[in-house]
C-alpha cells in the first residue's frame, strides 16, 4: 500500500484521494525543491508525514485549511473549463 499511485475517484457519493505514502514523499521532494536552495531529501517518510498531515490540517483565522484552498482551486480550474453541471449567475 506504500507504493499506491496516486488515485482521484468517487466511490458511493464520497470523494476519495489515496496515495500511497512512500510514493507521496518520493513526489514531495521534487516538488519543494523549488522553494530551497538545497536538494530536499526526506530521510524518515513515516516522521515526516506526522508534520505534514498537522499542516493540511492547521486552520488560518477563517477556519480553511490547505485542503480546502486546493479543493475551492480545482473546483475553479474545473468551472473555468467548462465544468457540466454548474451555472453562473447572468447565464
Amino acid at each position: 500500500m506504500r507504493e499506491q499511485q496516486l488515485e482521484i475517484k468517487v466511490i458511493n457519493g464520497v470523494l476519495s484521494i489515496t496515495i500511497g505514502i512512500d510514493v507521496l514523499c518520493n513526489s514531495l521532494e521534487y516538488g519543494v525543491d523549488r522553494y530551497f536552495t538545497e536538494d530536499v531529501k526526506i530521510v524518515d517518510n513515516d516522521l515526516f508525514l506526522d508534520d505534514f498531515v498537522r499542516e493540511l490540517s492547521c486552520e488560518e483565522e477563517d477556519g480553511t485549511t490547505l485542503v480546502h484552498r486546493m479543493l475551492d482551486n480545482a473546483a475553479y480550474k474545473a468551472i473555468e473549463n467548462g465544468a457540466n453541471g454548474v451555472t453562473l449567475d447572468g447565464e
